[in-house]
């Protein structure tokens, strides 16, 4: 299963592998041509360079929401099986 993903990724990758170059092209064009002056940024473009880098700064909660579902099932899990270690003694003892 593990292996047919990562085959079926590879063959998605190629496909796209045209497309991600002429992004890569032109974004280097564009960037040339801004560092001869030859092409000058607009405020729209400034703007959205600041926009991006200030959701970098701030963290997204769904991404954490995962992390922190998965630390409430551990710490349930870790309360469950501690009860039920206890009722074992307790019933080994004769209690």
């Amino acid at each position: 299963m593990f292996l047919s993903i990562i085959i079926q990724t590879f063959q998605n990758c190629k496909q796209n592998q045209h497309s991600t170059d002429e992004v890569i092209f032109s974004f280097m064009i564009k960037k040339f041509f801004r560092y001869i002056g030859l092409n000058k940024t607009s405020q729209s473009e400034i703007q959205q360079d600041k926009d991006r880098r200030m959701r970098s700064l701030y963290i997204n909660h769904i991404d954490t929401f995962q992390n922190k579902v998965d630390q409430l099932i551990s710490a349930i899990n870790k309360i469950y099986m501690d009860q039920k270690c206890e009722l074992s003694k307790l019933d080994k003892a004769g209690v």
